[in-house]
This record gives C-alpha cells, sequence and structure tokens, in this order.
C-alpha cells in the first residue's frame, strides 16, 4: 500500500454476517434492548449482530 501512496495509521478486524437470522416482531424489542445495554458497558468496544 506504501507502494501505491497509502499512509495506513490504523485498522481493524471486523465481523461480517454470512448467515442472519429472522426476528420476530414480539422479540424485535427485547433482542435490541439487550444489545444497545450491552453497547453502553464500558467494558464493550464493538457490537455485532446478524439479524433481520
Amino acid at each position: 500500500m506504501k507502494a501505491a501512496g497509502w499512509n495506513v495509521i490504523a485498522s481493524e478486524i471486523r465481523y461480517l454476517a454470512k448467515n442472519f437470522v429472522e426476528v420476530g416482531e414480539a422479540a424485535r424489542k427485547d433482542v435490541m434492548d439487550f444489545l444497545n445495554a450491552l453497547d453502553d458497558h464500558d467494558d464493550v468496544h464493538r457490537v455485532y449482530a446478524a439479524m433481520r
């Protein structure tokens, strides 16, 4: 990348889901509340979810 003129200052690995889970409307609020609470925790940096 340096040969192409790019100066990389940071990089990270991310999760890319291949299979998604169908979440019904009844459970969607509970799942979203859980994921938001998890994301708000000080020790959590990233939250990934594979749902539709």
